[in-house]
Formats: C-alpha cells, structure tokens, sequence
C-alpha cells in the first residue's frame, strides 16, 4: 500500500503469530510494511520481529525493581538481543517474587489495583529522555490500542496519544468494563467502576473505534459515540479442495483447536458421547495449551477423545487441513454464557475458510453462534436435544456437509479476507491521520 502511515502500537502483548493477542494485532496492521510499525509492550514474550523491527519493551518486574531500587525501566528491543529478562537473583529476590506471585495471580481483583498502582506511580522510571528519543526516530502518525482488563494500559495509551499530539484507535473485543456487578464482592465493583471509567476516557480521546462483530459494536455504541467501523478477524488460509465423500465414516477424525477455559471442555466431552453413537469408530482430538484439572476424568473415562497439547499456529492450519470436521464448543452454564455474549473465537475465521465442514456445539445468545446460525456457515447445535440429531444429519449427509461448505466460503470471501478488511482498517485509520493534521492546520 503506497502513502502508509507510521503506526505505534501500544499494548500488553507484542505482535506474535502463535497468541491470540498477538495476531490479533499482527491482523489490524495486516496492511503495513514493517518498516512503518513499531511498538510498546509491557509482558516479558519474545515479538516478531518479521512483521515490525521498531519495538520498545517494559515489563512489569522490571517497573517493579525500578520502584524499589529508583532505577530507570524499559528499553529498545533488538533482533540480535537475548531477550531473556535477567536478574541477579540475590540482589532482586523480592521483587522476582512479587513480580512471579502477581502473574500466578493474575485474574485477582486485589493484583489488578496493584498493576494499576505500580504503573500509576512508576511511569516516570520508564517515559524517559531514552524512550522520547525512540518515538522521535519511529516518528509515528498515530497510536494503535487493544481495549482489555486493566486500566492501567488504557490511561498509558490516552496519556501518550495526548503527550505526543497522535490521534488514537482503539480496538474491541470484549465488554470487561460492562460486566454484570450485582452479587460481586465491594472490590470487584470498584475494579469495574475504574475499568469503565478508564474506557471512558480512552473512548472520549479516541478517534476511531474498531469492533470485531456487530453485536460488540452495538453494545459499546449504546455508551460510547466515537466514530466506528467492524472489522470482522480476517485470514489469508487458501481452502482445501473439498471432500466429496469421507473416506471411511468409521475413521472420522474431528479436531477441536482453542483453549478449554470457560468450561468448554465440558460441552467437548458431550461431543465425543455423541460422537460415540453416531460414528463409533471416529475421533475428537483436542489441541490446547493446557488441561483443568476436572476434564482429566473425563479424558480417562473415553476412548475416542484424545488430548494432543498445545501446537503453534503453522502448525494449527496445518491440522484443519488434514481433519475430516472442525470443531467449536462453548459453554451452556448460566453463568459463563452471560460472559460470553460478544465472544468471537480468533478461529472463526480459519475454520469458516479451510473448506473443512465446521460443526458447532453452543448456546445461542453468543456472537459466534448467532453469527454462523444467521450465515449457514456451519452446523450449529444449540443444546443437547439437537447435538445428537444434528450429529447425524451431519456425518451421514454429503450434501449437507457441501451446503455447508459452501456458504462458509462465501462468508469468508465477504466478512473475512485478510488482504480486503486489513485495507479497509489502513484507509479508515488514514482518514483519522488525515483530519488530524487538517485541524492542527486550522488551529
């Protein structure tokens, strides 16, 4: 793209293929060179440096040893360097502690006021004379940031887009600060309130919002009237040649590739129950970073699940390539369904692409559910009474599983192309550069 823009990114996570965080981010510059990209980020996680050469880092034990010690934080991040953070393991043991103990801790309420304390008070100990001298040579238009849990990221986006006279663009993803407070403990409110207050804030300063769905996007603009636009996640994946019929019905392989939080694993496991019924000799295999203690039972207690661990994200498409079904699950308890109201797996858009049939087992009132009920881009079971008969129609029809296909392709090509929506979100950002400097030229 000619006449691009210098964009910094400010978040937690740095650019990455293999998080979800990551390619997210990887996904909403998608349109620039790497040479017009540079970025601030505070985890301690190796970036990529194929996509950006230009990063800044500050992570929290160091800020942490900075107010303790009265040391200055943060720094360049080279492609050359070690970027294992090190500590003399004498001399810093406490803060190594605190900082090890917060992120074991991380989803705490209490840890939260802490990170929102720490950052508060220690910016000084890293916007120093040597991070000005990094934004002058990355000379940015304007600032890139991820709406998420704490407060304390989004006061460091308004407060650089203010300090530095660039305009900001605030994506969404999630409705944390809207959460539902009533029976929540006095400090899980507080947290809530402050959250709200700081999205408030980075939304009354930003100049674009960009949404991943419109059921997000219909919830934030109830609050929030800064100009919008979606931006459904996107995908370069080029389809595999489709299947006429499956090579052995009794050999059937189903993958399910995403995290088990949420109690998704139990909406897995009556997957492979059903499964059992209807496909005897078929497989559910399960891709993920980790395993709840409560879902080992469940593995020993089947055969045709399999747990197969974490895999990168090459390797991940790789997979959906070569399974007969993907799979997506959510949770039917009351209580994570009302978390998971704008929930859009980073998936979505692969698995709608692949033209591998995609079956679906969740409740509706989810974004990603009502999103492939509305399309027909995927078979979607709803409760119980239905995996079952949907199961069937599914695997024993092939031209259900083509319909199937066939309209998920088509979504893809109009909601989920990388190269078209990653030109969409640079043009709409240039248009906010563009008025930016117009009324600084007025004033």
């Amino acid at each position: 793209m000619n006449n691009q823009n210098k964009v910094l990114i400010v978040s937690y996570n740095p650019l990455s293929k293999e998080g979800a965080n990551g390619r997210t981010l990887e996904f909403l510059v998608g349109a620039y060179d790497a040479n017009n990209i540079s970025q601030v980020y505070f985890s301690g996680e190796t970036p990529d440096f194929s996509v950006c050469h230009n990063y800044y880092r500050v992570c929290e034990n160091q800020l942490l040893k900075s107010v303790l010690k009265r040391k200055k934080a943060g720094g360049r991040v080279s492609d050359t360097a070690d970027h294992t953070l090190v500590s003399n393991p004498d001399e810093e043991k406490t803060a190594d502690g605190i900082a090890r103990y917060a992120k074991k801790n991380k989803r705490s309420v209490c840890i939260k006021f802490f990170r929102n304390i720490l950052w508060k008070i220690g910016r000084k100990k890293w916007q120093t004379q040597e991070f000005d001298e990094w934004i002058q040579d990355v000379s940015p238009d304007v600032i890139i940031t991820i709406s998420g849990k704490n407060s304390c990221f989004h006061a460091i986006a308004v407060d650089l887009s203010r300090k530095y006279h660039l305009p900001l663009v605030v994506y969404h993803c999630e409705d944390y600060c809207m959460k539902n407070t009533q029976g929540r403990s006095f400090l899980y409110k507080r947290y809530i309130s402050g959250l709200k207050k700081s999205v408030k804030r980075m939304m009354e300063c930003a100049s674009l919002a960009i949404y991943n769905s419109n059921r997000i996007k219909q919830i934030y603009e109830e609050n929030f009237k800064t100009t919008s636009l979606v931006a459904y996640m996107s995908t370069d994946m080029i389809p595999r040649e489709e299947k006429k019929t499956m090579s052995n019905l009794h050999s059937m392989v189903f993958s399910y590739i995403g995290n088990l939080g949420l109690d998704r694993y139990r909406s897995l496991y009556e997957i492979s129950k059903a499964l059992k019924k209807v496909v005897p000799g078929a497989v559910l295999n399960i891709y993920a970073p980790s395993v709840p203690d409560d879902f080992v039972p469940l593995l020993e207690s089947t055969d045709n699940m399999n747990y197969k661990g974490y895999v990168s994200y090459s390797e991940c498409r790789k997979i959906m390539m070569e399974s007969d079904v993907l799979v997506h699950a959510e949770s039917f308890d009351e209580k994570t369904k009302s978390d998971l109201q704008i929930a859009f797996s980073t998936k979505i858009a692969d698995s709608l692409a692949s033209g591998v049939p995609f079956f679906v087992y969740a409740p509706i009132g989810i974004a990603s559910t009502d999103y492939l009920l509305e399309t027909h881009s995927a078979c979607v079971a709803t409760n119980s009474d239905e995996l079952y008969s949907k199961l069937i129609e599914f695997v024993n029809s092939e031209k259900v599983r083509h319909e199937y296909v066939t309209a998920a392709q088509r979504v893809a090509k109009e909601n989920h192309s990388f190269a078209v929506t990653t030109e969409m979100i640079a043009n709409s950002i240039r248009c906010v550069v563009e008025t930016q400097k117009e009324n600084h030229g007025k004033t």
